[in-house]
């Protein structure tokens, strides 16, 4: 059964941030325009197979990535939440889930 995907209001604005940058750093939309569908292909497989994406240290949170962008998400009850999205360049150390 497919679940329903809600996001985190830090996951949702580090993908518009990352889409910007992108954007802006290209002057063309075009690699943000594939970033996102690749994206959002990522996220419907999540919602229909939620158990696709790797195990964490923390047992109710699961990663998965496109391109170098980690997805970190959590599985619920009738949900998938997007927890955050991080560029996989980026320090680490930097990374606060909770």
């Amino acid at each position: 059964m497919a679940k329903t995907l809600r996001w985190t209001k830090r996951a949702k604005a580090e993908l518009i941030a990352i889409l910007e940058f992108w954007t802006e750093h290209n002057q063309s939309p075009s690699y943000s325009n594939e970033l996102a569908q690749k994206i959002d292909d990522c996220l419907a497989l999540i919602c229909d197979n939620s158990s696709i994406g790797k195990k964490t240290d923390d047992p109710a949170i699961r990663i998965t990535y496109v391109d170098h962008f980690l997805i970190y998400y959590e599985i619920l009850k009738h949900d998938i939440l997007i927890i955050t999205i991080f560029d996989g360049r980026r320090n680490p150390f930097d990374l606060k889930l909770k």
